[in-house]
């Protein structure tokens, strides 16, 4: 059995050589923009974590000769086990798959010879984690020279169907879908394609409003128009009927009918076909919504769309609705609930509520 080293995979770029990197966009190193208004606890903790994400690796794409997938992000090339931060995967998201033994099980072996892009990774199975980690991505490769309806893209089998659903919209052909076992397939890619992150975890690479305006162009051309309802102008996202197993806001429906007594529309997103759900936040012009996946839909809201995100007192689940709020010219603000004890879930203020919807509703420009 192969004896793997844990390596980072700029330790083995070399221009022309068999890890190459295809600079787009450098690092960028800015303070963050503080939020536009928050009510509640920001305490000394989270201003800390805030801004303290002031760098954003380089935007490009890594070239891999002759590189080895599984179980199923568990990247080798040759004796090196690929520790790809500049992609989301960390050393400890590789820790988690090595602990349950993947590398020391034989594996069926598969074959790609033609160009393969891996897009996934860590949070594969969650919305959110597609809208802001992989579906950006796909600008990164067309802006490397690629034509992402020729190209392979590499997949686990247990990709979750609206992921499968997401490809569709965004043209990706089924037929360039290869999808492997991660328990008892890998998968040798002759030239393997894997584009970095847009994010820092807050901020967005400079390139991403572009990348945005790319993909809406990409999935209005392939799969329909952003038609917009005028009725939902004011929405408060519910995540009520979806299956949230943490981050549960207890108080959510004396919340909710706050929202509703001040003029918001309760929608859920997870009922609508996924064109439709990106067409209500096209729509919107404020955006009120528990930090999460739906809300991160804002991706295709407008500029000068005010969003209202409502989260716990915690670090988890950080702030990356501030990062696409700078990116694409929102008016992004808080209200910091109280995390339960030895719980992400979390509680309102209702005063604190109250604040921010007359802050919201009052008038006042929020832009500068």
């Amino acid at each position: 059995m192969t004896a793997y080293q844990l390596t980072h995979i700029l330790d083995l770029c070399r221009p022309g050589g068999a890890i190459d990197f295809v600079l787009i966009e450098p690092t960028l190193i800015r303070v963050p923009e503080p939020p536009r208004f928050f009510f509640g606890n920001f305490s000394d903790q989270l201003s800390e974590h805030y801004f303290k994400m002031t760098h954003i690796h380089p935007m490009g794409v890594f070239v891999c000769q002759h590189t080895t997938v599984t179980a199923p992000y568990l990247i080798t090339h040759d004796t090196a086990l690929l520790v790809c931060p500049q992609t989301n995967i960390h050393q400890a998201h590789l820790d988690l798959i090595l602990d349950q033994g993947h590398l020391d099980t034989p594996k069926n072996g598969r074959r790609i010879d033609s160009d393969c892009a891996m897009i996934f990774g860590p949070g594969y199975k969650i919305f959110g984690h597609w809208l802001v980690d992989f579906l950006p991505k796909f600008y990164l490769l067309r802006r490397s020279g690629y034509d992402i309806s020729q190209l392979m893209f590499l997949f686990p089998s247990d990709l979750p169907i609206f992921a499968l659903e997401l490809l569709e919209l965004v043209g990706i052909p089924c037929n360039n879908i290869v999808q492997f076992d991660a328990d008892t397939e890998s998968v040798l890619c002759e030239r393997l394609l894997i584009p970095t992150t847009c994010h820092n975890g807050l901020m967005f690479a400079g390139l991403f409003r572009d990348g945005m305006a790319w993909l809406r162009q990409q999935i209005e051309a392939h799969s329909g128009s952003f038609e917009q309802n005028q009725s939902l102008e004011r929405i408060f996202v519910s995540r009520a009927h979806a299956h949230a197993g943490n981050r549960i806001l207890t108080n959510r429906a004396d919340i909710e009918a706050m929202a509703v007594a001040d003029g918001f529309v309760l929608v859920y997103p997870e009922e609508f076909p996924l064109l439709r759900q990106f067409a209500v936040f096209a729509g919107a012009r404020q955006i009120i919504g528990e930090y999460g996946s739906a809300l991160h839909s804002a991706m295709f809201s407008r500029a000068g769309t005010v969003i209202c995100a409502l989260r716990g007192d915690g670090v988890h689940p950080g702030f990356a609705q501030s990062g696409i709020a700078t990116a694409l010219g929102h008016h992004t603000g808080y209200v910091i609930g109280t995390n339960v004890p030895d719980s992400w879930d979390f509680t309102i203020e209702p005063g604190h509520f109250a604040a921010a919807l007359r802050c919201i509703s009052g008038g006042a420009p929020l832009g500068r």
